[in-house]
Order: C-alpha cells, then structure tokens, then sequence
C-alpha cells in the first residue's frame, strides 16, 4: 500500500511520486502506478489545469478492504479540512470532453476535491452491487453539463456522495447534478447524502429512482425540478431533506419498467418557498408513503393523485437561521424542532448553538 504525491505547480511527471520532493505534476500520471490500497495526496500548492481532450481517466480499481484514496492535502501532505480543496479546473477542457472518465473501475475514493468549470464525469457502467467510487467533502462549480452523467444505457452503480457542495449557475440554465439516458433502466447511479445541491435547471435525470435509491439529510435549494414528473419510482426512500426555493420538489409516478417493484417513502422532509412540492402525474398514486413532513409558503403544496401524510407540519414558518446564506440551522421556537419521527427535527436540521446544522456554501455538511 504505496503512497504517491501530485504537486500541479512543483512536480514533474518524469518523477517517481513517492515523495513530496518527487510528487508527479498530474493526477493523470498518478493513475499510471497505483494498484489497490494505494493513496494519492493531491498537494493544494495550485490548481491542476486540464486542457483539450486530457480527460483524467480512472484506470485501476481497488478492493472493497483496500480502496485507492485520492485525499486532498495541504502543502506538507496532511488531510485538508472539510471545505477545503485540492482544485482541479476543467475551464480548457473541450466542448463535451468529461474532466475524470471513472471507466468501470470502482472502489475508489475521492476526498477534499473541487471541480470547477467541468464537463461532467463519465460515470462507472460496472454492474458490481456497490457503489464504485465515493465522493467525500467535495465540491462541483458550475459544470457545463452535469456534474455526474452517461449518454449511454448503462446498470453502473456510480456515485456515493457525502457531504458535497454542487454549485450551477443557475435554475433556467441547462446543467443537471445527475444525468442519465431516458427510458433506460439504469440502477441508482447517483446516491447523494449530507449534500447542498443548488442553482441546476434539472437535479436528477427522469429515472433517478428506478432501482434502490436513497436521498438522505440534503438541501436542494434554489434549483428548477429536483426530481422530475417522469420518475419511474422503484424503492426510493427520501428522508430528512429540505427542498428550498425550488420549481418542483418531487414528482411522482405509478409508472414502471420491467422488473421492480414500485413504493415511495418520503418521511422528516421540509418543502419551502418551492412551486410546487410534490405532483401526482398518474390517475391513482397507491405506493408512496408519506410523514412527518414540513410544508411552509409553497405556491402549491400537492397537485395530481398525491394528497398529505401523517404528522405532517403545514403553514407555519420554519424559523430558519440565515436562508439566503443558507444557514438552515433553527431558530428557538422553530416548528421543526422535535416534529420529526421519535422527536427527532424535522430534515434533520439542528438548532441554532445546538452544534451541527447546515452549513454555508463551501463548508463541508455536518450531521
């Protein structure tokens, strides 16, 4: 279990990489040497700059024991801190060309990294049943297209994403945080937990949820649909999120492709200041599961078959800290404060000087 060194403004690729001395000017050259167990310090000394066609192609898999570790780190080698960055800028990239192609390798691990100015990824098309690369305490700015993707059919079990900040430029562009073929049964490729996604024209393709996909702890935030009306929902199960300021929170569908069965759980979740929060686009919607929901100053709270759930909290202001800097944490006072399943808040989000809570943009996400 070697470790290797990338210094984008110090190194040189005709170096061995074992030393902050000898560290190797790209992580392209780093994917040239490392085999399962390996560790790749990314050194913050400067950004490393793609250009053209240099699209960074992950070439060797790791083991579920002894995953290969790209880690962000500062200028001695040691781990960044959450909301810090190792940068790597696609800004010279050419039209369509993916800034890191994962291939079908998985067990990988990416920390304490931010994209910027990217295509997208080429995500994993493996059919191993587990998630093939984890993305921890990173961050996207402003991708031209999407920030996880394939144009083509694919089963790849893809991302993991933990405490992720997504930055587009804005909801009537054309961006997406996840992007996949339509009408194709991909399984769940993009699975984002503790993550503030914000500013996409769309953030999950029509078929995120067609296999076993999970929404955990998130804000979506200032986006156009968050899941679109053509969902195919198989086994989604979204839990402590706050959908803010969005165009549509959630669509749902009866509808399915072969092969799943079709139930929704969407339970501790807060809908705020969104156009519409949740939409039926079916005559009867009989598999979703709905509570302890917060529902506060949306233009429409349900349209379609979808009506309210149990326990849910409607029409009262949540209290938040700071939402135009998105301090979601809870003010004294706030409706979500124990309103969740066994007291627990509701989306998860915790009380003002109470530790934790939602982060502002470029902090990692405490939970």
């Amino acid at each position: 279990m070697a470790t290797y060194y990338v210094d984008p403004l110090n190194g040189s690729d005709s170096n061995n990489g074992s030393s902050i001395a000898l560290a190797f000017k790209s992580t392209a050259k780093s994917e040239t040497v490392v085999v399962a167990g390996d560790t790749v310090k990314l050194l913050a000394t400067g950004n490393e700059s793609l250009v053209g066609t240099n699209t960074i192609t992950l070439a060797v898999s790791g083991v579920p024991n002894n995953q290969i570790l790209w880690q962000g780190c500062d200028m001695s080698g040691n781990t960044l801190a959450d909301g810090s960055y190792y940068t790597i800028d696609g800004s010279g990239m050419s039209s369509g060309t993916d800034v890191i192609n994962t291939a079908a390798t998985k067990n990988r691990r990416i920390r304490n990294v931010l994209i910027t100015n990217s295509k997208r990824f080429g995500i994993s098309t493996t059919s191993d049943p587990a998630y093939a690369i984890i993305f921890e305490s990173c961050s996207i700015i402003n991708p031209a297209t999407a920030c996880f993707g394939t144009s083509t059919s694919g089963i790849g079990y893809g991302f993991l994403v933990v405490n992720g900040v997504f930055t587009g430029s804005g909801s009537g562009g054309t961006q997406r945080f996840s992007y996949s073929t339509p009408g194709i049964a991909n399984r769940s490729e993009v699975i984002p937990i503790g993550c503030l996604i914000t500013g996409f024209n769309t953030v999950f393709s029509p078929d995120v949820a067609n296999g076993q996909q999970s929404l955990q702890n998130c804000v979506f935030a200032n986006n156009g649909s968050v899941i679109p009306a053509e969902l195919y929902a198989q086994n989604m199960s979204i839990s402590n999120c706050l959908f803010f300021n969005n165009t549509l929170a959630i669509g749902l569908s009866d509808r399915s492709l072969a092969g799943g069965a079709r139930f929704s759980q969407i339970t501790s979740c807060s809908f705020v200041n969104n156009t519409t929060a949740i939409a039926g686009y079916d005559t009867t919607i009989g598999s979703e599961s709905m509570s302890f929901n917060h529902y506060y100053n949306n233009t429409t709270n349900f349209s379609g078959a979808v009506t309210s759930g149990l326990h849910d909290v409607v029409n009262v202001n949540p209290l938040f800290n700071s939402p135009g800097t998105f301090d979601f944490r809870l003010q004294s006072g706030s409706p979500l404060i124990g309103g969740g399943p066994r007291g627990t808040n509701i989306a998860g989000l915790s009380q003002v000087g109470g530790g934790g809570g939602m982060p502002l943009i470029g902090e990692g996400m405490v939970f």
